[in-house]
């Protein structure tokens, strides 16, 4: 019978990823304790405590008590409802993520839930938003759902992805044509929104023939147009507002057709 008990309080705590607690219970049996006691003492050990504490912070709300076994098949069942909607691999399906959604009392069929809407939002989402979404980021559709999930964690994120998104679908549909990653996400945190990057790339279109002219030592460089329309660096402004000037000051129309309401070019617009 303690041959049993041993082979069950051992397997138990290799289930329960705690083999380091193997030699502690062994000398419990071996000095007379049951296997009921064991497992009982099991819970006062700091390393239980810790694998467990979901367990415990549920105690401290006052919610329905669960057991290890419990939190086991909840880690099972999460972990395969992430997987099989494709979502990445250590995105939400950590210790530490399935601890938060068992002491805020989330069942896995309302993770479920989350999950379905996050797909819903996806395939809501303009298509040349997602496409430049998937584009700028390689992602599948699973790990773009993966950003809807967890709204408290996630919303910034999801916020400025999407933005950027918007700025680079902006870009490749007015046909000024694809901008980095890089340089969506810095238009992005100059707080550029897709209605003002929609406008702005399609003056800096019209503008073409002025941002490529041969005045001010040669045509602007990218870099140099995106910094005078959404930027705040007011040594490119003033540079594509004498532009302007110098194509109006010879007769060319194109060079009063840009017009736009961010600050610094309020007024600029049909001579």
């Amino acid at each position: 019978m303690a041959d049993d008990a041993r082979t069950v309080i051992r397997n138990l705590l290799t289930q329960y990823g705690l083999a380091d607690l193997v030699p502690w219970a062994m000398n419990k049996l071996t000095s007379g304790a049951s296997g009921d006691q064991v497992r009982l003492e099991m819970r006062d050990q700091p390393a239980y405590r810790q694998r467990f504490r979901a367990i415990f912070e549920r105690e401290q709300r006052g919610l329905p008590p669960i057991s290890a076994d419990y939190v086991l098949e909840y880690e099972r069942q999460r972990s395969s409802l992430l997987r099989a909607y494709g979502l990445p691999s250590g995105f939400y399906d950590q210790p530490d993520d399935a601890v938060r959604d068992l002491v805020n009392d989330v069942s896995v069929a309302e993770l479920q839930t989350r999950v379905v809407s996050g797909f819903a939002r996806l395939q809501a989402t303009d298509p040349a938003v997602r496409d430049e979404f998937q584009r700028q980021n390689n992602l599948t559709d699973g790990q773009l759902a993966a950003f809807f999930l967890d709204p408290d964690r996630a919303l910034p994120i999801i916020e400025q992805a999407v933005t950027t998104a918007e700025i680079g679908a902006a870009a490749r549909t007015t046909g000024f044509g694809a901008i980095s990653t890089s340089e969506a996400t810095r238009l992005s945190t100059l707080g550029v929104d897709a209605e003002e990057a929609l406008s702005g790339f399609q003056s800096l279109r019209r503008l073409e023939p002025v941002v490529n002219a041969a005045i001010e030592g040669g045509p602007m460089s990218r870099e140099a147009q995106l910094e005078a329309v959404f930027g705040d660096d007011p040594t490119q402004r003033q540079s594509l507002e004498r532009r302007i000037g110098v194509r109006r000051a010879i007769g060319e129309s194109s060079a009063g057709s840009f017009a736009t309401d961010r600050e610094g070019f309020a007024g600029i617009g049909t001579a």
